[in-house]
Parts: structure tokens; sequence; C-alpha cells
């Protein structure tokens, strides 16, 4: 008998880390973090713990997908790395998503409320921050699709989100870890600010997107895989004299 292959979806590019295990498109299970920002110490033994818990090997891992960013440059280089390594050791396919997208998926038409739009809000330092928006979903169970996205990944202050987003097309409700620390810049009349359980992008829905991504063959190369940055870091070597 031919050995399952298994997928591993990671999502490591916010506060709180999650790896999803499938195989032949169902989600099996999926582990979070213990605590935020335990990407570098908790990644490879949820691996392991799924698969040990569902009686697999890492030798049987042929597709890895992961959320490519925006989000935090640490957790970000930390997951391709991870696919990298087990494209090389497994020769595991990659798929790649958008964090934003990722978010995206906790709303639905009953959580979103009576508005028409979500917009996802991450963290960038330094009073920006990145930003998608799309039309609400309509469906009742998450997971299913993606909303239809109507603003691209893109970095904003507070203000030019209302000004270009929030203030044109009626009200808007937000989510994401960017509203951790700074949910009072984006409240306002047009803004609604969703409730905070469905803030954090999850490795299952890293799991459902790339799914869809792999079925269309849009695998990445491994060579030349980077993170989805979306500007530069904020530490940066000195320039050599």
């Amino acid at each position: 008998m031919t050995p399952q292959s298994v997928t591993i979806a990671i999502e490591t590019s916010s506060r709180m880390g999650s790896v999803a295990l499938g195989v032949q498109g169902k989600l099996l299970a999926e582990t979070q973090f213990s605590e935020p920002f335990r990407h570098s110490s908790e990644l490879l033994p949820a691996i392991q713990s799924l698969l040990d818990h569902e009686g697999f090997t890492s030798r049987q891992i042929k597709s890895v997908y992961i959320s490519i960013g925006p989000g935090s440059f640490t957790g970000l280089r930390i997951a391709v790395a991870t696919a990298k390594t087990m494209a090389l050791a497994n020769r595991a396919k990659i798929v790649t998503v958008s964090t934003l997208d990722v978010m995206a998926t906790n709303a639905t038409a009953q959580t979103a409320g009576p508005v028409a739009r979500i917009a996802t809000i991450l963290d960038a330092k330094r009073n920006k921050f990145f930003v998608a928006g799309y039309n609400v979903p309509t469906w009742d169970t998450p997971w299913v699709q993606m909303p239809d996205k109507i603003l691209d990944d893109c970095l904003m202050t507070p203000q030019e989100f209302t000004d270009a987003f929030a203030l044109n097309g009626g009200p808007v409700a937000v989510l994401g870890d960017g509203l951790v620390y700074y949910a009072d810049r984006f409240a306002s009349e047009q803004v609604t600010v969703m409730d905070p359980c469905l803030w954090s992008p999850r490795a299952q829905a890293v799991f459902y997107l790339g799914l869809k991504k792999a079925d269309q063959g849009l695998f990445v190369d491994p060579l030349t895989l980077v993170p989805n940055y979306l500007r530069s870091p904020l530490a940066t070597p000195k320039s050599m004299l």
C-alpha cells in the first residue's frame, strides 16, 4: 500500500502561531501554540506532535502551505525556512497564501453584522498597518471560500485607512491582530471593531486556502521563495566603511 501524502499548513505570521495537518484534502487536526510569539520554539514540536497523534511520519509530508505575509518578519522567515527544508528533504510542494486573506476567512455575514465590507489589519509598526479590504462573505460556514477582495494588501496609517476606505462605500467592520493595542485608532461611526476572538489568523484557514491554490497547480519555487514583507525590515545592517 502506498503511504498517504500529508499536508502541513503553517501560520506564524502573527502573534499566535498554529499548525494544521491534512490528508487528501481533508483537515485532520490543528494545534495552536501555547503563548503568543512562540513560533521558533514550538513550530517543529507542534508539527511532530500532530504527525505522531495522527500516525504519520515526517517523510510523508509532501505538501506545505504557509501564510506568506505581510506580518511578523521573524515569523515569516521561520515559515519560509521550514517550508524550504521540507521541500529539500521530501520534495514537498509549497503553496503560499496572504496572511490578510487568512484573517478574512474568520468573518462571515453573521459575525460581521449589518455592514457591507470588512478589512483585516496587522501592525506594521511606526503608526503603519498592513490592510486589505473585502466584501462581506455571505456563507454560513467559515473556511469554505475567500471573501471578494476589493482592496489589495497595502500599507496605511489609521487616518489613511479612514480616508481611503472607511469613508467610501459605507460602513466597514475590522478585524486582525493589529487591533490588539490600536483598536481605538480605527473605531469610528463608520468602523466597527469585530470580536477579538476573530482577530488571529489560523492554520486551518491556511490549509483550506492553500488547498484551493494547490488544486489549481499554483505551487511556488522553493529556491526563489521569500516572505511578502510588504515593507523593508526595521532593523537593517549598517553600511561597511
